[in-house]
């Protein structure tokens, strides 16, 4: 981390300077039909305390798949109920062709949130458009970390 100023006792830090970090992860392989964002466990929901006007800087990873034809799946971040990305499909969508089979990988979401002084709540939730979708496929990790950026 750069150095800190100090004036009369109190640390300042200088604009763009990453003050505050925390952390959520999640290692269990679950499932949703739902058409709707739903969430996939508290485990990813940090909260941070926010100072003044400074930002939040969310990253999230979610390894995932979807199975049969044409089921797509996305994630979605929240701040409290707010939706952080695009309402319909959230941050991106995988679609599996027409003759079936299963598709894969990680999505990866991040966003600059500018939230307001005080405690927020971040999390993480998942949606298909039919059939089923998975999250922390074989027990692999999902996670949201959340940076707070001196503004």
């Amino acid at each position: 981390m750069a150095a800190n100023y100090t004036s009369t006792g109190a640390s300042v830090y200088q604009a763009g300077h990453i003050i505050q970090v925390v952390t959520g992860t999640f290692a269990t392989e679950t499932s949703t039909t739902s058409t709707s964002f739903v969430q996939i466990n508290s485990a990813l929901e940090p909260a941070i305390t926010v100072t003044g006007s400074n930002k939040v800087y969310v990253m999230a990873t979610v390894p995932a798949y979807s199975s049969g034809a044409g089921v797509g799946m996305s994630i979605q971040l929240f701040r409290g109920s707010t939706a952080l990305g695009p309402a319909s499909w959230g941050f991106g969508i995988n679609i599996v062709d027409s003759s079936g089979g299963s598709n894969g990988g990680p999505f990866a979401a991040s966003v600059v949130d500018t939230p307001g002084a005080g405690s927020h709540t971040y999390k993480v939730y998942h949606r298909v458009n039919n059939g089923t979708g998975y999250s922390c496929i074989n027990t692999s990790r999902a996670s949201i970390t959340l940076f707070e950026i001196q503004a």
